[in-house]
């Protein structure tokens, strides 16, 4: 049996990998603008998550989903614009890149070192300690960019 997260994170790397390759040629055959064409993407994944609050998913995944979406709405909005805006830009500078790269999949094994920028961040901001083994793992993703060539 294979865990419920490694099956949630394998159809995560789905969804990505085809919405990459989506864009790209949405872009490129279409000459559809990145900005235009991510604004629409998260319009539509706004109206989607609206739906999967209604519709309760299975394995549990949306059983408090209602009252987090409000809580996050209400409380925290300045948070979660913010949020929301830094992950609008970070898809348009992707979506960018996109078209420009030899291959959509190099810009995803970049734009995957979010989780090494995100861990120097926090380390720098919340001062939250690195072991050794999250430090070897940075060096191992970045040292791995190399073989992109």
């Amino acid at each position: 049996m294979v865990a419920q997260w490694v099956s949630l994170s394998l159809a995560s790397a789905l969804g990505y990998g085809a919405s990459a390759v989506s864009t790209t040629q949405a872009q490129s055959k279409n000459g559809i603008s990145s900005t235009a064409f991510t604004s629409c993407t998260h319009i539509v994944a706004t109206f989607m998550f609206g739906l999967l609050l209604l519709v309760p998913l299975p394995l549990n995944l949306s059983k408090n989903a209602w009252r987090d979406a409000k809580q996050a709405f209400t409380s925290r909005l300045p948070l979660a614009a913010a949020i929301a805006f830094a992950f609008w830009i970070g898809d348009v500078a992707l979506n960018t890149a996109y078209p420009k790269a030899p291959n959509p999949g190099y810009c995803d094994s970049v734009s995957d070192l979010e989780s090494v920028l995100g861990a120097i961040i926090a380390f720098f901001v919340f001062a939250a300690p690195l072991s050794k083994r999250q430090m070897l793992g940075m060096l191992i993703a970045v040292f791995s960019l190399h073989f992109l060539q």
